[in-house]
C-alpha cells in the first residue's frame, strides 16, 4: 500500500491509499489512526524510488518544460507524475508561494532531479535563439479525479469507476535568449 495524498479533517489528516494490487479506482480515504506510523513517515519523508521511475518522471518533466518554452503561450500548464516521485525529489526544497498549495522552486532545487537532461531549463532553435526559464517556477502538485461517466455493463447503463490522476500544474516566465545570454 503506498499514500497518494492528504487532507485535514476533523481534527485529523485522512489519506488516499494505493492498494497494492488492486486498480487505482479502488483508492480508499483512510483515517491515520487506521495507518502504520512507517507509512505516514514514508509519505512525509519519501524514500528514493527505482531509477526507472526516476527516468520516467524526468521525461514527462523536462518534455513539458521544453514544450512550453518552445510554445508562446503563457497559461499554466500540468505534468503528469507521480505525487510520490515528485516528493521525493523535491523533500526539503522550494520557498512557499503566496498562492495556497503552490512552491517556488529555483534552478538548484531541480539538483535531486539527477535524471534530468542539462538543457531541460532552456530552448533553443537552430540559429541559436529560443527561450529560457526565468526561475523561480511555481509548481502546485495536484490529485484530481478521471471525469465523471457512464459505461454500458450487462446491457445497462451504470456510473463507471473513477481513478485519482496525479500531476503538476506548473507556471513560470519564460524570457528571450541566444547562446551568448543562457545564464544571464
Amino acid at each position: 500500500m503506498s499514500i497518494m495524498t492528504t487532507f485535514h479533517a476533523h481534527q485529523d489528516h485522512e489519506y488516499l491509499i494505493k492498494w497494492e494490487g488492486w486498480p487505482l479506482q479502488d483508492c480508499s480515504w483512510e483515517p491515520s489512526e487506521n495507518l502504520p506510523k512507517k507509512l505516514i513517515r514514508g509519505y512525509k519523508r519519501p524514500p528514493k524510488p527505482r531509477e526507472e521511475r526516476l527516468q520516467e518522471a524526468a521525461y514527462h518533466f523536462a518534455g513539458r518544460i521544453l514544450s512550453a518554452l518552445k510554445n508562446s503561450a503563457i497559461s499554466p500548464f500540468y505534468v503528469y507524475i507521480h505525487l510520490d516521485v515528485w516528493r521525493y525529489l523535491t523533500c526539503g526544497k522550494g520557498t512557499a508561494s503566496q498562492h495556497r498549495g503552490h512552491v517556488l522552486y529555483s534552478k538548484h532545487d531541480f539538483e535531486r532531479f539527477t535524471a534530468l537532461p542539462e538543457h531541460w531549463w532552456y530552448y533553443l532553435d537552430e540559429h541559436g535563439e529560443g527561450r529560457v526559464v526565468d526561475f523561480p517556477i511555481k509548481i502546485k502538485p495536484l490529485l484530481t479525479w478521471s471525469p465523471a461517466h457512464h459505461i454500458k455493463r450487462a446491457g445497462r447503463l451504470v456510473k463507471a469507476p473513477r481513478f485519482p490522476i496525479e500531476k503538476l500544474s506548473v507556471t513560470m516566465v519564460k524570457r528571450a535568449c541566444n547562446l551568448q545570454n543562457l545564464d544571464q
